[in-house]
């Protein structure tokens, strides 16, 4: 998987490097894969990103606010990468 030969990074370099591993999970399924083995590509580079950000301290931080990501939710899945507000998506309010 490419994004991946990082020894230690902080700060801005470690969102850039998060966000170039999710853009690899992120990149779908090619016609020569299965399904099974594109989901398996992208559940590794989500473990693999989890990872990324505990070897730089940056575990935990939601990487779209920046708020911590409740231990309850790290439970359920430790490679999630959003708190819930974020992950919730936008919320529309009537006028």
């Amino acid at each position: 998987m490419k994004g991946l030969a990082v020894t230690s990074m902080v700060g801005d370099d470690a969102k850039s490097a998060s966000k170039t591993v999710s853009a690899d999970a992120d990149s779908g399924c090619k016609k020569s894969r299965t399904h099974n083995e594109c989901c398996d590509v992208q559940a590794l580079a989500l473990i693999e990103s989890a990872l990324l950000r505990l070897e730089t301290g940056t575990y935990g931080g939601c990487l779209s606010c920046g708020e911590k990501i409740s231990l309850a939710r790290l439970d359920k899945n430790p490679a999630t990468e959003t708190c819930h507000i974020c992950d919730a998506g936008p919320v529309f309010k009537a006028n």
